[in-house]
């Protein structure tokens, strides 16, 4: 399910004077799914909408992700995508709101204005398209999607571009400058011979040469995977669930609910079938004439979507570098580098509340023991001083979608920016009033999510 979106891509964004080649390993299929922003970027330059993706690709559009027991037992909260809620003054709403109702629990005050929560949380969907100069703007749509089914659609468009051929690189033959000429491959087709190769299953690259791993701290306790699929189960939005011992994905489907279990070991986990998962990824994944991309070089699991998003991130990248030479060792510096910040962006959003988890079990007490990236330490302490998310150069969340997860897992402002202290509580409580009230009928217009996928079946 991996090559596919990578050799469409290429197919789509190359001249047609160049050749593909694909190697596709038959028994690397399996359960894997994902969830990322239904307006990814990668989705945009292929044309694929949610016409696509919905109607012939089984996704299941929503609006947010269901976080259960990250806090606790019983601790519940939906991260919903959001656009920024409006200004007051130039003042971010959420001061307007602590100024307002400052002897009440602020979480609990600022909760009616997370509309894109509110409404995942009511089993509703909409796309901000449908009514762009309403609140709708705010929203910010996911597309839950089976890996295979994925691959399917994008066969179907860019086979005709690729040669196609079955089996495992069981070898490589280089020149005299360490480049891979051709790979030997266990199939039935001939070696296959390239001047550059891109790897999205990492047996390719292991054969190149050994590239250092940089382990995924928070997961380091986690070291089992198992997956599944359950045809005869829906479920309106995505979770994420924390147990004594495990992390448990459930990405729903128009074909059915794909479940992700990461675990303590092989042993403890239920389910025989796990295999050994080791979180992390590398930061020279393009070496001499071959670039690893995806699972290939990082594999984070699939909380929010991360490797998926993680293989869809790549692609761009790659595309931004392909090398128009033999010599290629500064297209390889340059992807290098960008691919290791959109990893770690990826990781900080994904992974912030394993940092910031409050269960009592060793493992998660470990997984927050271990030091925090400083971006994400940046985040923190700026949300919890100032209720300022500030922006780095490569960034996977908005800002407001940032504040509010930070909120969700317990880390509160603790001052209010002074210029709302002009407004008296009775003008501030009137501007808030209004606002919540235009969210309150927005949402009650808002479709169902069963409403919402019917009208891609009727297309």
């Amino acid at each position: 399910g991996d090559v596919w979106p990578v050799a469409a891509f290429l197919a789509r964004e190359l001249p047609t004077t160049i050749s593909l080649q694909l190697l596709i390993d038959p028994t690397s299929a399996g359960n894997a799914a994902g969830t990322v922003a239904l307006s990814h970027q990668y989705f945009q330059r292929m044309g694929l909408g949610p016409e696509e993706l919905v109607g012939q690709c089984g996704g299941r559009v929503s609006l947010g992700t269901l976080f259960e027991g990250f806090g606790g037992i019983g601790d519940v909260f939906y991260s919903a995508p959001s656009g920024d809620l409006p200004k007051v003054g130039g003042v971010d709403l959420h001061h307007l709101v602590r100024h307002a109702s400052a002897n009440a629990p602020f979480d609990r005050s600022f909760a009616p204005f997370r509309l894109a929560a509110r409404a995942a949380q009511e089993g509703r969907c909409a796309l901000p398209d449908d009514a762009p100069e309403t609140p709708l703007a705010l929203l910010g749509p996911q597309i839950s999607l089976a890996s295979d089914r994925l691959a399917d659609l994008l066969e179907a468009c860019h086979s005709e571009r690729c040669r196609v051929g079955f089996g495992k690189p069981v070898g490589v033959e280089r020149n005299e400058a360490g480049s891979v000429v051709s790979i030997v491959s266990d199939g039935d087709e001939e070696n296959l011979g390239a001047d550059f190769f891109v790897d999205a299953s990492g047996t390719l690259s292991a054969m190149v040469g050994p590239r250092k791993a940089t382990l995924f701290a928070p997961l380091s306790g986690f070291a089992s995977l198992s997956l599944s699929v359950d045809p005869n189960v829906s479920a309106s939005s995505p979770s994420v669930k924390a147990r004594p011992e495990a992390i448990e994905v459930h990405t729903p489907t128009r074909d059915g609910l794909f479940v992700a279990t990461i675990g303590c070991d092989s042993n403890s986990s239920a389910d025989r079938d796990a295999t050994p998962f080791r979180a992390g990824y590398c930061k020279d994944p393009w070496v001499a004439n071959v670039a690893a991309i995806g699972p290939a070089s990082a594999r984070l699991g699939p909380v929010h979507g991360a490797d998926l998003a993680i293989l869809l991130a790549d692609c761009l990248q790659l595309a931004e570098c392909l090398p128009a030479r033999t010599q290629m060792s500064p297209e390889a510096a340059v992807f290098s580098a960008r691919r290791t910040a959109s990893v770690e962006a990826i990781a900080q959003f994904a992974f912030a509340p394993v940092w910031l988890n409050r269960r009592p079990e060793s493992v998660w007490a470990d997984a927050r023991a271990h030091p925090m990236p400083e971006p994400l330490a940046i985040r923190i302490s700026q949300h919890r001083s100032r209720g300022r998310i500030p922006s780095f150069e490569y960034e996977f969340a908005d800002r407001q979608t940032w504040f509010e997860l930070l909120l969700c897992l317990g880390i509160e402002p603790q001052k209010v920016d002074r210029r709302v202290e002009s407004l008296g509580s009775p003008q501030a409580r009137r501007i808030l009033d209004t606002i919540r009230r235009d969210l309150d009928a927005t949402l009650r217009a808002m479709p169902t999510v069963a409403e919402f996928h019917r009208r891609f079946d009727q297309r």
